[in-house]
Parts: C-alpha cells; structure tokens; sequence
C-alpha cells in the first residue's frame, strides 16, 4: 500500500495556493478590509503591496510546487517521497533498479 503523505502534501499545498491567492485577489479588489493603523510600523502605506506579496509570493509559489508535483506524479517521474528508487555510489556508479547498475 503506498503512503498517502505524498498525496495530502500535495492536496494541502494546493489548498495554500489557492487561499492566498484568493484572499490576495480579495484584499486588492477591496472585499476585505484591514485598518490601515495595522500598517504604521510597515513600510507600507496600504494593502496593496502586501497583497501582491500574498499572491505572487506565497499563493504563485505554492501554486508553481502544486503544478509541478502533480505532473510529475502524473508523468511517472516522481517516486511518492522514497529516496531509495536512485541511489549514486561512491565509485561513480548509480543504481536505479534492480539488478542494474551502471559505471561512470
């Protein structure tokens, strides 16, 4: 049975692109409203950088590690978290199934 900690990561990864995007997204187009008394010892003079931060930063990374995880998965090239699929030797070889292993 494979472990399903790969998959939950990848579902909880999704689910933070996804909020901060949409809160960023919220917050900019004015849906959610902060004092700006919160901002007095930040640089800034409202939301909309911080705003941009939450979607380009946090949601757009979460969101590039999402896509990525899942076409890799889907693909076939990614090994659900086990590092024992590809081992390199000290002597330059690298085992990547069994019964073959191949020299530098």
């Amino acid at each position: 049975m494979e472990s399903i900690l790969p998959l939950t990561i990848g579902i909880v990864t999704a689910f933070i692109a996804l909020t901060a995007i949409g809160g960023g997204v919220a917050i900019l187009v004015g849906l959610d409203k902060f004092p700006l008394e919160w901002l007095h010892i930040t640089p800034f003079k409202n939301y909309t950088i911080p705003a941009f931060i939450l979607v380009i930063g946090r949601g757009g990374s979460s969101l590039a590690a999402t896509i990525l995880y899942f076409t890799f998965k889907l693909l076939g090239c990614f090994n659900g978290g086990r590092s024992d699929d590809y081992r390199i030797y000290p002597g330059g070889g690298t085992y990547t199934e069994p019964g073959q292993f191949r020299s530098r």
